[in-house]
């Protein structure tokens, strides 16, 4: 029983001095704006001894250990390289929710919360921060309307292979809400090539408008970089063999930028 008791004892000394620590983060500040590519000194003050963890987030995800935990407590400071893709591998030019967890080596869930800050994709350091509005999405929206009408403009000159090509052929689901969206379920080409031709003669892209993305609650979209567009066409199609709207057509396209710098289609539907 003494024994027990003794144990109990040093295991509660040793908690108390783990969760006893203090340190301060000093860079970065809130509002930083860090920078894709480039390499920042993070800085803190601490009495703690030993190996220290930190680690990048964004919002609730993690993003890697800096060091694998390998850093000096007492040094004050670690060079971090932010790498190219941090953010922008999700499609997105920058993320506010950026923040960096401090804590012992040996005791990593008891970590210090570094103020929340900003790392923008390479190239995008003087973005303004984005509204919430349909301008949203601005320093890309010229180069996805431009995606856009290029795969109609493929179809209409009969360049299947090429337009095949436009689309996603991963495949994937998210839960959004109550419902469960799946994306990448293609035909092979042969059969969506048989089907696009047989049933299009003709079709011209009379605008390209996005649709703002939500502006409450946790959106999947927002935070995976898909992104949906109104789109109006001068559509002729074969009587018989097409089935949905004519004429002047409205048509939803779901784009999205991956990792590889392109846009992929990841769903086209008529509402």
């Amino acid at each position: 029983m003494k024994r027990y008791l003794l144990s109990s004892f040093l295991l509660l000394v040793i908690l108390q001095t783990v969760s006893a620590y203090m340190l301060q983060v000093v860079f970065p500040r809130p509002g930083s704006v860090l920078e894709e590519g480039k390499s920042y000194s993070i800085r803190w003050k601490t009495d703690l001894k030993g190996k220290l963890c930190i680690t990048g987030l964004l919002g609730g995800h993690e993003r890697g250990r800096l060091d694998d935990c390998n850093i000096d407590a007492q040094s004050g400071h670690f060079l971090w390289h932010i790498p190219k893709g941090y953010v922008s591998e999700f499609g997105i030019d920058r993320a506010e929710n950026a923040w960096l967890a401090f804590a012992p080596a040996d005791a990593p869930d008891r970590f210090v919360r570094s103020p929340e800050f900003t790392i923008v994709r390479k190239g995008a350091g003087q973005l303004k921060p984005p509204s919430h509005g349909p301008s949203s999405s601005l320093p890309q929206k010229s180069s996805a309307e431009a995606f856009i009408r290029r795969y109609y403009r493929l179809i209409d000159q009969k360049r299947y292979r090429q337009a095949y090509e436009m689309w996603a052929h991963c495949r994937f689901s998210i839960r959004r809400g109550n419902a469960i969206e799946a994306y990448g379920l293609r035909d092979d080409f042969s059969r969506w090539k048989r089907m696009t031709a047989s049933a299009i003669r003709r079709v011209r892209v009379l605008s390209v408008r996005e649709i703002p993305p939500r502006k409450r609650g946790c959106d999947p979209h927002t935070i995976l970089g898909i992104r949906e567009f109104s789109v109006t066409l001068s559509l002729e199609v074969v009587p018989g063999h097409w089935v949905g709207p004519t004429g002047r057509a409205t048509f939803f396209v779901e784009v999205a930028k991956g990792a590889d710098g392109r846009y992929h289609i990841l769903n086209i539907g008529s509402g």
